[in-house]
C-alpha cells in the first residue's frame, strides 16, 4: 500500500507545487501518505474552512501540535518564516484514495486559493 499512498502524495505535491504552494519537508524521508504545505499571504485555518465547505478534510499546523494556534515550532526551526508557517495546511490520503480524487482536491484547492488570493488584494 505504501508505494501507492506515494504516488498519489507526489501526485498531490506536483499539484500543490504547480499551484504556488510552498511544500515543506519535500526531500526528507516522511510518511508517504501526508503533504504539508502552505501559500503565501493564505491563513491555514481560512484555508481549511474553506476546503472543509467544499468536502475536503484537512488540518492547519502540525499534528503534534493541532490545538495550537500558534505557528508550528517545526516549520519555525527550519527558518520558515511565521507568516508563512501559519498558513501550514496538513492533508492526509488513505487507503481509498484516488488518483481522481487528488485531481478533484487540486482543482478545489485552485478555485480556493484564488478567491482567498483575490479578498486579499482587494483588503489591501
Amino acid at each position: 500500500m505504501a508505494p501507492r499512498l506515494l504516488a498519489l502524495r507526489e501526485q498531490l505535491e506536483r499539484g500543490l507545487f504547480a499551484l504556488g504552494a510552498t511544500l515543506f519537508g519535500r526531500g526528507a524521508e516522511r510518511l508517504p501518505n501526508t503533504g504539508y504545505f502552505a501559500f503565501p499571504d493564505i491563513d491555514g485555518e481560512t484555508l481549511v474552512g474553506h476546503l472543509d465547505r467544499a468536502g475536503y478534510a484537512l488540518a492547519s499546523g502540525a499534528a503534534c501540535s493541532s490545538a495550537s494556534p500558534e505557528s508550528s515550532h517545526v516549520l519555525r526551526a527550519m527558518g520558515v518564516e511565521a507568516e508563512l508557517a501559519r498558513g501550514a495546511v496538513r492533508v492526509s490520503l488513505g487507503a481509498g484514495n484516488s488518483a481522481a480524487e487528488v485531481d478533484g482536491f487540486l482543482a478545489a484547492l485552485q478555485a480556493t486559493v484564488l478567491r482567498l488570493q483575490q479578498l486579499t488584494a482587494m483588503a489591501v
